[in-house]
């Protein structure tokens, strides 16, 4: 892949820090509006502790694995052997990470916050996956700027179209009810709860719930109002 000019790469990390501070304007008028006040702090707070998780299994790698990745961009073997490297450390120390909020979660830690604290958690996996490091150290912005972009606009589209009640703050959950009694048995003390349970499955009929008043990708996706 060519290297872009210094030039290129700094329009493009401007335009990055531009998507990045012009969505929140766009979504928080509409989710503070649709969701209301109670449901945004919910989903702020657990964020917010979810985002403590991810700096420990993210502290200091990915800076240490951008400069590896640099210092060794003019041999494809050596980089190659150093990427996969980070990977492996990135897989442990997310794994460690992992450990701690599930004994934390298991033990009530997180109290009424928990069903949204599991649902976060795959931010904390998503670590794992995240190989910017890669494109930072070869000065390739313009990847890292087109794909930032595509998320942003694909969670704005998303927003926009699935989120239209107050209760909708449950509908990222992909769980089956027997893997979340425990936590539904806590929610059913709030008033007007709603759930969607079940993962997507590709090449499903999509149908319409009534409960949620939206269609469904899979035949095997359904709506609960536990209270």
């Amino acid at each position: 892949m060519k290297r872009l000019s210094v030039k290129a790469n700094f329009i493009f990390s401007l335009l990055n820090q531009l998507v990045a501070f012009i969505s929140p304007l766009i979504i928080t008028p509409y989710l503070s509006r649709v969701l209301g006040a109670e449901a945004i702090g919910q989903f702020s707070f657990s964020q917010s502790v979810v985002q403590y998780f991810i700096f420990g299994a993210t502290l200091g790698i990915t800076m240490y694995a951008q400069r590896c990745i640099a210092e060794h961009k003019n041999s494809v073997e050596d980089q190659s052997k150093v990427f996969w490297e980070i990977v492996l450390l990135r897989l442990i120390v997310t794994s460690a990470v992992l450990l701690v909020y599930f004994i934390l979660s298991i033990n009530n830690v997180f109290g009424s916050y928990s069903l949204l604290m599991n649902i976060l958690s795959i931010n904390i996996v998503a670590c794992v996956f995240d190989i910017t490091f890669f494109f930072q150290g070869n000065e390739h912005f313009s990847t890292i700027v087109i794909s930032t972009i595509l998320f942003r606009v694909l969670s704005l589209v998303l927003s926009f179209l699935l989120i239209k009640t107050p209760d909708d703050i449950v509908i990222y959950t992909g769980y089956n009810l027997s893997e979340l009694e425990e936590k539904v048995e806590l929610l059913s003390y709030f008033d007007n709860i709603i759930i969607k349970f079940g993962r997507y499955i590709p090449n499903q009929q999509a149908h319409h719930d009534d409960i949620l008043g939206v269609n469904l990708a899979s035949d095997n996706q359904y709506a609960i109002k536990i209270s």
